[in-house]
């Protein structure tokens, strides 16, 4: 599949829930300023044929995906939705920076944080989803700066659980479960957009009505009225499921 024979819709989400023109080829995206693109929040490709599956991989055409993602270094949610499946991934921000190594008279290379290696399983011509979901346990373990947000990398890819494994959904489900109170917070912290995953995190009992209860007292904002009716009905019917479905927001 390319971006000369086949259409690429995408689309960009501002980090105030704006709509944002983004360029459709990689030829487009070269011919502009990548820097422009520093306050997108969210990139949402759509592609008009379903994706090759293959092992661990999807494949496609990604180089204009790979682009965005590469020179953006602050946190980002890809939609990449096919005629037929759908997929999302969150990354961390990370910080790209030198040290001057004044004994050698060098200046070396630094990244400090696990989003950029998470950026890194998008390739050209595949996304490397088994190596995303496998990098999950660093990011639990070793990079606490992500901790929490790591709980939004989780329920991304239970809701969205193209190509994945038995072995990921249990992890990703255990630590929403051990970190329900953390995770909660974050998405109130995050607010736009929330009310998908909340809605997620009820019906599928992922989250205890004691960390609800701790949550509840700062969503005193009236935006947050839907997730707050949400969790009064989940805490107060204790079964998660809801009945109001549809008019779900998008997650970030």
């Amino acid at each position: 599949m390319s971006t000369d024979e086949k259409e690429i819709k995408v689309t960009g989400i501002d980090e105030n829930g704006h709509p944002v023109i983004l360029p459709k080829t990689i030829d487009e995206y070269y011919a502009g300023v990548p820097k422009r693109f520093a306050g997108i929040r969210k990139i949402i490709m759509e592609y008009d044929e379903p994706f090759a599956v293959e092992g661990g991989s999807i494949r496609g055409d990604f180089a204009l995906l790979k682009a965005f993602v590469a020179d953006h270094d602050r946190q980002l949610v890809v939609d990449i939705k096919g005629k037929a499946d759908a997929l999302r991934l969150f990354f961390p921000a990370y910080l790209y920076g030198f040290v001057e190594d004044t004994f050698a008279r060098a200046i070396h290379h630094k990244i400090e944080g696990v989003g950029y290696t998470l950026r890194e399983c998008i390739g050209k011509y595949e996304i490397s989803v088994r190596e995303y979901d496998n990098l999950f346990t660093r990011v639990i373990g070793t990079d606490a700066a992500v901790a929490d947000e790591a709980g939004i990398i989780a329920i991304s890819r239970l809701m969205y659980p193209m190509n994945l494994l038995k072995e990921h959904k249990e992890a990703y489900t255990e630590y929403l479960k051990t970190r329900d109170e953390e995770v909660l917070k974050v998405l109130v912290r995050e607010q736009t957009g929330a009310e998908e995953a909340v809605s997620y995190l009820t019906e599928h009992r992922l989250i205890s009505t004691e960390a609800v209860k701790k949550v509840l007292p700062q969503l005193s904002d009236t935006s947050m009225a839907p997730i707050v009716a949400l969790l009064l009905r989940y805490t107060n019917n204790g079964d998660g499921i809801l009945t109001q479905k549809g008019g779900r927001m998008s997650l970030f």
